[in-house]
Formats: C-alpha cells, sequence, structure tokens
C-alpha cells in the first residue's frame, strides 16, 4: 500500500506562496551524504501533489544516497 500524503509529508513543513504555489521544507537537514548527493531541503511544485511527489523524490533519493 502507497504511503498517504501525512506520512510522505512527515517532516515537512507545507506552505503558500503569495502567488499561491506550494512549497515544502525539511525540518531537519539531510545527512552530508544525502546533500552531496543532490538532496533538497526545499521543494516546490503546482499543487500539493505535486509537492508530495517531490518530497517523496527528496526521501527516496535520501535514503539511497549512502549506497551511490
Amino acid at each position: 500500500m502507497a504511503p498517504t500524503i501525512d506520512e510522505t509529508l512527515t517532516g515537512w513543513r507545507v506552505f503558500t506562496s503569495d502567488a499561491g504555489r506550494y512549497w515544502a521544507s525539511r525540518e531537519r537537514r539531510f545527512s552530508r551524504v544525502a546533500e552531496e548527493a543532490g538532496c533538497w531541503r526545499t521543494v516546490d511544485g503546482d499543487d500539493l501533489l505535486d509537492v508530495v511527489a517531490r518530497v517523496a523524490a527528496q526521501e527516496a533519493l535520501g535514503r539511497m544516497a549512502p549506497h551511490l
């Protein structure tokens, strides 16, 4: 079963800009290894589902980073 939006966004703060764009910022930094692999602590998207997908991608990269 796929994780819910709430589960995917655990540890992230979601907000909207004045222009109506969605953003999410990770509450804790990624490890140095994950950041060097390209993890971003803040992502944006056109809508909530876009942000959820981007957060999921960053978390997946963070989990894979030590093995790259």
